[in-house]
């Protein structure tokens, strides 16, 4: 008689998977088999004839270890997704306040909020309650009737920004994409259809889209999806004279982040920006600021141009507008919103019930919290403990051994330092006088460039966090009690 198998998988009879294995503990419970009915499973096809085992005379089991969840998770992603994301391999699953949990009930100090999004943390109660509330009632309306949120909203954001009106879009850079559109209709009308040059920054970053996409400045974004835009023309951040020689009559708007964001923690001086805001009025183009990742907040004033001293004529916002939920928005002054009529731009989903309902609320959250200054003591604080620990020197554009300023500290801190590869990690490590200072790998992206960042908007263990936060409070702490 021939020696039957049954494979054994997380406790019920099932065919043999070719998937990957797990190597978890199982606890097994030695029972007394019950042949006959074993018998029955393999006589209907559940068990496939093997060779003769010694193991328990003619019947042997072989015990399969179930696949843990972020295993499954992983693969079915890799078999259904496009590869256009190189994800660390963690399957997150939910999150409360600044930390976030994984499917294995392991947890997490988020430091990525979500790539800025989630500004006031996660499960945050006010919104989850106003999100119940407004999904009981509508979620979707089309933007061909009024709601009642979205005017509220726009007002809000034009008191707090003082530019006159705003448009609703889905995301960041279809706010960019909006800029460009109204930026190239007022240009028309102020010079013909020649006033159509836009001017951006090297090593900038505005988004994926065709549009957004033709004004960065980074090759490895662009490269694939030639031809994009013509008549873009990039300069040097805070070069003066390239940016005089690049802007004409012909052109028609300035695109910059006064902080970049994916382009490294870098800052438009106040020089730069007056130049670009003189520029754009002798030459009747618009000044658009792109504050998707630097904006709401992040850098200790509700605009990050408000910092700077220098009003844009357009501004580009998203991230954390809506605190996970999908929206963007451009405001812009009345001389430029003008220029558009109804029926030259649109959106189904922009300025939505569900996300425009919580909004009106939350500027308030933030002054009433004071979120915007904490922003920038917390900036003050990083900079100040890490500063201190005196075990490296970062070589950015200021003097060495400095960080970067206070603002962009805030929006995303991070150190600029001249180090490559494995050697990052090193370095960091070294420098915050502790063990891995962020998870799984420090961020790949910008590795062609010779000036670096080690961004710590990262998801570190917990037991790193708690070193991470001693040093900032011995930072803190007066000299005479620290421990």
């Amino acid at each position: 008689m021939r020696d039957r198998t049954l494979r054994h998988y997380a406790g019920r009879p099932q065919r043999s998977s070719g998937g990957r294995i797990s190597l978890r503990p199982l606890r097994l419970c030695l029972r007394p088999l019950r042949l006959k009915a074993l018998d029955r499973k393999v006589r209907k096809g559940l068990c496939k004839g093997r060779k003769e085992s010694p193991i328990l005379g003619q019947v042997r089991l072989e015990l399969l270890l179930p696949m843990a969840k972020t295993d499954e998770i992983i693969q079915r992603e890799r078999r259904f997704l496009l590869p256009t994301y190189n994800r660390y391999p963690i399957a997150l699953e939910r999150g409360k306040g600044v930390f976030l949990y994984d499917c294995e009930g392991n947890r997490y100090l988020d430091f990525v909020a979500g790539l800025g999004v989630n500004a006031l943390g996660h499960a945050h109660p006010r919104v989850v309650k106003v999100i119940r509330e407004q999904a009981a009632r509508a979620i979707h309306f089309s933007n061909l009737y009024y709601n009642e949120y979205q005017g509220r909203l726009a007002e809000k954001l034009c008191q707090l920004s003082g530019l006159n009106r705003a448009f609703f879009s889905n995301s960041g850079t279809e706010a960019i994409e909006g800029s460009i559109k109204l930026a190239r209709l007022a240009g028309h009308r102020a010079g013909g259809e020649a006033k159509s040059q836009l001017v951006a920054l090297e090593g900038s970053y505005h988004g994926r889209t065709f549009g957004a996409m033709s004004l960065t400045g980074q090759d490895k974004y662009r490269k694939g999806f030639e031809p994009l835009l013509e008549d873009v023309k990039f300069v040097p951040r805070n070069d003066l004279e390239a940016l005089r020689q690049a802007i004409n009559d012909h052109t028609c708007a300035i695109v910059l982040e006064p902080i970049f964001g994916e382009g490294g923690i870098y800052e438009c001086s106040v020089e730069f920006l007056q130049e670009c805001r003189a520029l754009a009025d002798r030459h009747r183009a618009a000044l658009i600021f792109d504050e998707i990742q630097c904006g709401l907040g992040r850098t200790g004033t509700i605009f990050a141009f408000q910092a700077f001293g220098v009003t844009p004529d357009i501004v580009a916002i998203a991230k954390p507008i809506a605190a996970g939920l999908p929206l963007g928005a451009f405001l812009a002054k009345e001389e430029f919103a003008s220029a558009i009529s109804a029926g030259q731009h649109g959106t189904t989903f922009g300025g939505g019930p569900l996300a425009s309902k919580r909004r009106p609320r939350i500027p308030g959250d933030r002054r009433r919290g004071k979120t915007p200054g904490k922003c920038d003591a917390s900036g003050n604080l990083f900079a100040r403990a890490v500063e201190g620990s005196g075990r490296a020197s970062w070589s950015g554009e200021r003097s060495p051994g400095a960080w970067p300023d206070p603002r962009a500290a805030a929006s995303c801190p991070g150190a600029p330092y001249r180090r490559r590869g494995a050697g990052r990690r090193r370095a960091l490590e070294q420098h915050t006088g502790h063990g891995p200072a962020f998870s799984a790998a420090i961020p790949a992206a910008g590795e062609a460039r010779g000036q670096r960042h080690a961004c710590a908007q990262e998801i570190i263990a917990e037991e790193t966090a708690g070193v991470a936060e001693t040093k900032m409070r011995r930072a803190k702490a007066p000299r005479g009690k620290r421990q």
